[in-house]
């Protein structure tokens, strides 16, 4: 997480952080990126990006949560 520099100080170049660590499988470090994002560019385009994106990781994390308390319905095949 960037903390300092020339990149701390535009809003861009968190927007892509949150991004890049979404591809990662990095949920945490997205909504880190995203949230500091709205809270120190509140006005900018890119804070209007990460909202969007912090709805969908919401959205993520509900369907995480029921799919987990499913029991395990995968079917088993025997091999020949």
């Amino acid at each position: 997480m960037a903390r300092s520099g020339d990149c701390f100080n535009y809003p861009a170049p968190h927007y892509y952080l949150g991004r890049l660590y979404l591809q990662l499988g990095n949920l945490l470090g997205a909504q880190e990126s995203f949230h500091i994002l709205t809270k120190r560019f509140a006005d900018s385009y890119y804070a209007k990006m990460a909202r969007l994106r912090l709805k969908e990781l919401n959205k993520h994390e509900f369907k995480t949560e029921s799919i987990s308390q499913k029991p395990n319905t995968t079917k088993k095949y025997k091999r020949n």
